[in-house]
This record gives structure tokens, sequence and C-alpha cells, in this order.
């Protein structure tokens, strides 16, 4: 049986802000301890679901370190809420420090897809490791349910998908000693003092020099050149019908939701993120030592009891919003959930053009910078 972290083992941490998402933040939670994270800053604002009452529950154990991150928030909740964490001994005390949130999950793709074998393949000089996002959409699940996100919704954008431009969106792993402040996808500033042999790599272990001097959000904008071999990060925006509709409700913890404004239109918020084109269930190869850590997680009969109050909390309040008041109206709430995904040549339906910082680039190793990972390291863990 796989046990629970050590208490205060700060090697490899992950900090995320978290508004109502109860019924979701112990799969996060034992999914990420089953690919080898130790421990997670989570930082909390307002909430009625029990999800503050369960973090402050794993905090008496060490493996959790719970910020309240009240108003105001002059940056916005998010990034308010990382430059207080920026003080936490966590934080501080980080070897391996990664922003997500808790409809992102940190996929491996090599090895047995533990963090052991990504620091194995990237070597020592590696300081930072960008991964892409994959898009996953609602699956046609139409009602919030009491399973695994990560088994509910299985189709996902295709496998080198860049449009729209939102779908490029990065999450980065990075050592924490050579950066200053934290982003929400990646460190805002590595520290002048870097040495020159230390690389920032892309999912195929290829350097990104740009970063040194301007870290950027976006993976260029040909997805086909930034690559994917590490992992993905598997971002499941929407999940279903009711918990989109409740998540519009509540509001985002990133006000400007990557160009859309949820607030404002929740129907071009769904086109932008509910993605089914195809069939995916890379993350899954890794469930039965997922489930055995979230068995872990619920034979605390605490834990077990508020994860149960937080899951009815959500399925009141879905119920009571529907009637007294809506977000948007029940008629588009049935499109949504009878609408599979937007094809790829349906594009033209987004009017936000592509930013002006989106700029063209070439894939970085072209003759100069060859990918870092060791072939032959690769191969050994294809075969495992």
């Amino acid at each position: 049986m796989n046990k629970l972290p050590m208490s205060h083992d700060y090697s490899r941490v992950i900090v995320t802000a978290m508004k109502d998402e109860a019924p979701f933040m112990l799969e996060w939670l034992s999914y990420h301890m089953s690919i080898g994270f130790t421990h997670f800053v989570i930082l909390t604002n307002d909430c009625s679901d029990c999800t503050d009452k369960i973090a402050r529950h794993y905090e008496k154990q060490g493996i959790v370190t719970h910020l309240n991150n009240k108003a105001p928030h002059p940056k916005g909740i998010q990034k308010t809420g990382y430059s207080r964490a920026e003080r936490l001994d966590a934080i501080k005390g980080a070897d391996w420090l990664l922003a997500l949130d808790v409809d992102e999950y940190f996929r491996i793709d090599i090895g047995n897809g533990h963090l052991d074998d990504l620091f194995l393949a990237i070597g020592d000089k590696t300081i930072a490791v960008s991964l892409m996002w994959e898009m996953y959409g609602h699956n046609k699940i139409t009602s919030l349910e009491d399973r695994f996100v990560t088994e509910q919704f299985t189709r996902s954008s295709t496998r080198l998908q860049a449009n729209p431009y939102q779908i490029r969106g990065l999450k980065t792993l990075y050592k924490s000693k050579y950066f200053d402040g934290i982003g929400t996808h990646r460190p805002l500033r590595m520290k002048p003092d870097t040495p020159l042999d230390m690389h920032w790599i892309d999912g195929d272990g290829v350097p990104l020099p740009h970063m040194r001097e301007n870290p950027r959000w976006l993976a260029y904008n040909d997805a086909q050149n930034f690559g994917i071999t590490l992992g993905r990060i598997n971002h499941y925006a929407i999940r279903s019908v009711d918990s989109f509709f409740l998540k519009l409700n509540r509001g985002f913890v990133n006000r400007t939701n990557m160009g859309v404004r949820s607030d404002k239109s929740p129907i071009d918020y769904w086109r932008m993120f509910n993605w089914n084109i195809v069939e995916n269930k890379t993350i899954l190869r890794g469930n039965d030592r997922h489930h055995e850590f979230f068995n872990v997680l619920m034979n605390d009969t605490k834990i077990a009891r508020l994860h149960k109050q937080g899951f009815d909390w959500h399925k009141d309040r879905i119920h009571t919003l529907r009637i007294e008041q809506p977000m948007i109206g029940e008629t588009e709430l049935e499109q949504l959930g009878d609408q599979n995904h937007i094809n790829e040549i349906d594009l033209s339906i987004f009017t936000n053009p592509v930013p002006s910082w989106d700029f063209p680039v070439q894939k970085f190793q072209n003759a100069k910078h060859k990918s870092i990972l060791d072939a032959s390291y690769l191969e050994h863990l294809d075969r495992l």
C-alpha cells in the first residue's frame, strides 16, 4: 500500500489557489501524490463547501500548507495569493516548484509516469521544464458525479492542435532557487546569476533560451514544434455541464481567462475549452496507483465525511442556481449538453485575434539547440 508523503517534505511542491473545489480535491491531491509530489500549498478564499476544512486537516499532518487568501486582492485572487505565498516556508524551502490549478493534472508520459522518471531523463543541468496543455471536454456528461474526473472526461483536443492560441498554454516545473516570483504558467524571472549551462526545456528536452529574458505563458505558434515527449498538462476546464454552470457562478481565480471574459461570454468560454475530438486515456495508465493513494485519503473518516459534505453542497447549489439565478438559460444548457465538440475547421467562430505577442518562432533545436534528453535512457524507460 502506498503511503502519504512525509510531513513537511518540501522537495517537490505544488502551489494552488482554490475556491469551492471539495468534490475534486481528493482526486487531485492523491493523483499528484501518486506521481511523486510531496507537499501542497493551498490558497483558499471565501469557501462554502469544505475546501478550506480539508486543507486545514492535511496541514495538521504536514502534507499541506494552507493560506487564507482573503480580500483585498489588488492583483486578482490568484496573483495576490501567489505573492502572499512567497513568504511561506514551504515555498522558500521548495526544491522543485509548480503552480497548478485543481482542474489541471501534471502528466508524465515516460517510464512509470513518476517524477523520478522525469528527473532522471532531464538530468542535473535542467532547472525548468514546460509542458503544454491538452484540453479535455465534457464528453457529453451533464450531471455532476462523484467519480474521478480523469475517468469521466476522456476526450480531448488533438495531439498537435495549435488553435485557438489559448490551447497552447504552458505549465512549468522549476527549481525554485534559480527563480524569483511565482507565475500562473511559469516563474516570473530567472535570477541573473544563473549559469548559462543550466537549461529551461520544453517537452522534448529542447532548451528554450528566450525564456531567460522574457518568460512566456504560451507555446510557439506552431504546436507541432513544441515538444511533448515528456508529458502534457491535462486541463479539465469544463468538466460536466453542471460543474461548468457552477464555475460560472463562482467566478474564476484568473479573471481574464486567457482572453475570454467568461463572466460576459459563457458560451464563448465553453467553445474555447470544450474539446472532445479524440479519445485520450493516456493519464489512466497509472490509475491503479492513483486509486491506492485516493483510498488512503478516504480511509480517514473525517476526510470522507468532508468530501461527501462538499459534494452534496455542490449538488444542492447547482439545483438552487438553476431555479433562482441561472447564469445562462435552460435552452442554452440543453444545447451545451448536446454539443460534442467543435471541429478545427470551425475556428472562425472565435473573434479574438491572435495577440501581437504570439510571435512566430522556429523550434530552437535547429542546428544550435538540440534535445538534452538522454536518448538511450528514454528507450530504456519505454521498455519498462
